[in-house]
């Protein structure tokens, strides 16, 4: 497992009947083992779940972290 538990991942491809796109940013809720993969919330600005779906580690990525200008 490369993610743990409330780590930030962004989905590589958009997430069909979720409304949730490449590169949105969500948090690592709960992870499961088989077959290697983790349920991820991706919320609002207002904390307000949007999605609560599983994805395959195959699927999500550690978005870059941005130094402030």
């Amino acid at each position: 497992m490369i993610f743990k538990l409330f780590d930030i991942v962004s989905p590589l491809e958009d997430i069909k009947d979720s409304g949730i796109q490449a590169g949105e940013v969500g948090t690592v809720v709960e992870i499961l083992h088989n077959p290697d993969a983790y349920y991820v919330e991706f919320a609002n600005k207002d904390g307000e779940t949007l999605a609560f779906v599983p994805l395959l580690e195959s699927q999500i990525s550690a978005p870059e972290l941005r130094k402030a200008a």
